[in-house]
This record gives C-alpha cells, sequence and structure tokens, in this order.
C-alpha cells in the first residue's frame, strides 16, 4: 500500500513541500496567489524517510 506523505515548511517566506522522492518549491510567478512552476530543490536520495519512525538505509 502506498500512502501519501507530504509536508510543507515555510523557511524565510518560501514555501518548502517535503514529497516521497523530492523535496520542492512551488512558485507563484504572476502574484495571483497559485503556484505556476513546481521547482525541485533537491531529489537526492540520501536514505531518509518521510513517515515517523520508519528508517530506510
Amino acid at each position: 500500500m502506498v500512502r501519501p506523505s507530504n509536508h510543507a515548511r515555510l523557511v524565510k517566506d518560501q514555501v518548502y513541500v517535503l514529497g516521497r522522492d523530492q523535496i520542492m518549491r512551488p512558485l507563484d510567478l504572476n502574484q495571483d496567489g497559485e503556484a505556476d512552476v513546481y521547482e525541485n530543490f533537491n531529489n537526492d536520495d540520501a536514505g531518509w524517510s518521510t513517515a515517523p519512525g520508519e528508517i530506510h538505509r
């Protein structure tokens, strides 16, 4: 079973979203309050997990 696992964090007025396989930043390019681009911030597989208590190595 695959379960969604997304967490968002606000850092210096920028939203970062942690998904199962990447950290991304939604960007509002035209200032209309909606994301226009989803920028990949990091997708390195460092063996980290997004679920509490799980360890993936």
